[in-house]
């Protein structure tokens, strides 16, 4: 995904890092960015707010490093990718998270081409369209300042 859509505008924040004193730093850091690459994230304690902030329903406070730039409100439109290996200890109640959340399961260990080519065959194309169609959606964004509709199709 780094390659796809370029290092710059990726970067790999944990959920949980906005919550501590220097979150507004961490939000600044997610700001602009096309995606948030994480692997194993502490999602244990997301508040309902933290999780509504990181997918861009609430407007987070965030500072840009630096003494003369003020904190400023801005939402976080990155799409969150993070790299798991079992289901996130969250309160089974709170659907902010759950209504959030495409999951997509892969084997837990290696077994040969067989599974390689399971993958390949049945689940890739599915998972490239997804993720290549909203990245791509985010810049056209990004460019014209807003959301336009897009006549082009991504194959």
């Amino acid at each position: 995904i780094r390659t796809m859509v370029g290092s710059g505008n990726t970067t790999a924040v944990d959920p949980i890092l906005l919550k501590s004193s220097r979150g507004k730093l961490y939000a600044a850091e997610l700001e602009w960015r096309m995606a948030n690459l994480v692997a194993y994230p502490q999602l244990e304690g997301l508040t309902p707010d933290i999780l509504k902030a990181i997918t861009g329903e609430i407007p987070i406070l965030a500072k840009t490093k630096g003494t003369r730039n003020k904190p400023h409100m801005t939402r976080i439109y990155a799409k969150q990718i993070y790299a798991i290996d079992q289901m996130p200890k969250i309160d089974k109640n709170n659907r902010d998270f759950w209504d959030r959340v495409l999951m997509i399961e892969f084997p837990n260990e290696y077994q040969g081409f067989s599974v390689v080519q399971f993958v390949r065959n049945n689940m890739l194309d599915d998972i490239q369209k997804t993720i290549i169609t909203a990245i791509y959606a985010f810049r056209v964004a990004l460019i014209n300042n807003g959301f336009v509709t897009i006549n082009e199709v991504v194959r």
